[in-house]
């Protein structure tokens, strides 16, 4: 499809692909064009998906189907623009950067926007299923709402 585009005068310039069909950075490669990812999951799946992989978080099981999984998360900071003294995810809240790569934006003491991807309050699903991470997070957002990191 790549090639018969190309002879039509319509080359592809450069392949997305996303996790779950990662075998499309082969044929990128192999064909010697660009590959970009394109995360179609919430920072609350890839974490999910790390945590299971990498065995640091127990998760239900056959032997074990009564686990609530507790995934780790960093700490925010609300800076009380207003009265109400929680959030929940998906709000835009106000941070101040508490660590911070050295040289690397956002630097600490930072002011920035961020939008809530998990908290450590119980959430509870309409099937029953309890999630609840260990801490809080946020992703960090530019002033036009696009993720700047996390």
């Amino acid at each position: 499809m790549i090639k018969k585009n190309a002879e039509q005068g319509r080359p592809v310039s450069c392949l997305i692909n996303n996790p779950f069909i990662p075998w499309v950075t082969d044929v990128a490669i192999s064909l010697g064009l660009p590959s970009a990812m394109l995360w179609v999951q919430s920072c609350a799946c890839f974490a999910s998906y790390y945590h299971f992989y990498h065995g640091t978080v127990p998760f239900p099981d056959e032997e074990h189907p009564e686990i609530d999984v507790r995934l780790p998360s960093r700490m925010i900071y609300e800076m009380g623009t207003s009265n109400r003294r929680n959030a929940h995810i998906g709000d835009v809240i106000i941070v101040v950067i508490k660590e911070a790569v050295p040289n690397s934006p956002p630097e600490r003491s930072e002011v920035i926007r961020a939008v809530i991807v998990c908290t450590s309050k119980e959430l509870k699903r309409d099937n029953g299923m309890i999630i609840q991470y260990d801490d809080n997070a946020a992703v960090a957002i530019d002033q036009e709402g696009n993720p700047k990191g996390t």
